[in-house]
Parts: C-alpha cells; structure tokens; sequence
C-alpha cells in the first residue's frame, strides 16, 4: 500500500505554493477579474467552514483527527458532512485551493488542483480506507458503499 506520512495541510501548502509558482513561470496567462475575486472570497470561506465543521465532529465523536495516524480511530464518523463526503476535510482544503487559484487568475494554477486531488486520493485517502476497513470491518465497508470518497 502506497503512504507517504506528509500531512495533508503541508500537501495543500505545497500545492498551494505550486500555484502561486505558475504566476511567474507564464505571467502573460494571469487573468484578472472582479468575479473570480469574490467568487475566490466564497469557495475560500465554504472550504474553511467545511474544515472547521468535520473537525468538530472528530472531537464531538472523541476520535483522532490525525491524519497520519488512522489507526487511532476509536469511532467511525457518518454524521454531518461525513454524510455526503467520506472526506469532506479534503473537500474543504480542496475548495480552498479553487479559491486560492481563482484569485490568482492563472489557469495552470487551477490544474493543480487536479495533482492535490491525485496525491491526497493516492497517499493518503486509500491507505486511511484500508485501515479503517481493517479496524471497523462491515461497517466501513457499507459506509464506503453509502457515501462517495470525496462528493
């Protein structure tokens, strides 16, 4: 199984930083429109609620939050925005970077988005699926079959 121990808000500021990169390497692409930037204002704010309203449910369940450590999981989350997302703590982060890259105005920056969607699936959701599905068994399995990997 394929894991990299990188926590995914280092994965986010790096992809991030990767965006803002594309500013300099083709400036002549650099878009700039008052819609993005609200628009951008918006997807940042929804993506850090998301953030902040999963985290509350780890704690509200008295569960790990760890990232890194998925084993520690005492209780399987499925309520609020576990409902809808198996992951919706990468949903928020991934809107956040929508947002970050429609500020930016850069079209290279927003298929970043495409690489964080990849690696966090690749390194970091599927080793946590083949924990939890260890640790929780049919549970998990019929979550997983309940609700989508990201929405």
């Amino acid at each position: 199984m394929l894991s990299l121990k990188i926590p995914p808000p280092i994965v986010g500021l790096a992809t991030a930083t990767l965006m803002w990169s594309c500013l300099y390497a083709v400036p002549e692409w650099t878009v700039s429109n008052a819609t993005f930037k609200y628009a951008a204002i918006v997807l940042v704010i929804v993506g850090l609620l998301i953030e902040l309203l999963s985290v509350f449910r780890f704690f509200r369940a008295k569960t790990t939050i760890n990232p890194l450590k998925p084993d520690r999981s005492k209780k399987l989350v499925t309520t609020g925005l576990y409902r809808y997302s198996r992951n919706p703590m990468y949903v928020g982060m991934l809107a956040m970077l929508f947002g970050f890259g429609l500020w930016l105005g850069h079209p290279l920056a927003l298929l970043m988005l495409i690489f964080f969607v990849w690696y966090i699936t690749t390194f970091q959701i599927k080793p946590e699926e083949h924990i939890l599905l260890e640790k929780f068994g049919k549970d998990y399995q019929a979550y997983q079959l309940r609700v989508r990997r990201w929405i």
